[in-house]
């Protein structure tokens, strides 16, 4: 899938670096909104990725990735 806003641009859920779950109960957002464990950014971090809950913009909290750019240390390479 493409990037959101940017047509041709894949994600890195493209690139079989991300998942989502439960986006029904974690959605994006302004606001943090969950149902993870309170531990949940510690447990993805301990597995070498990142969460969305963790961003500094809008939170994802769905959103698990490998890729350095959104806060893994699994994925270094360009995915544009």
């Amino acid at each position: 899938r493409d990037v959101r806003g940017k047509p041709g641009v894949k994600s890195v859920h493209a690139h079989g670096g991300a998942i989502d779950i439960n986006p029904a109960t974690n959605p994006l957002g302004g606001t943090l909104v969950t149902d993870m464990p309170d531990n949940i950014s510690s447990v993805a971090s301990s597995l070498g990725l990142g969460w969305g809950g963790n961003w500094k913009s809008r939170k994802d909290a769905m959103h698990f990735s490998a890729a350095q750019s959104e806060g893994g240390k699994l994925l270094q390479a360009r995915m544009g």
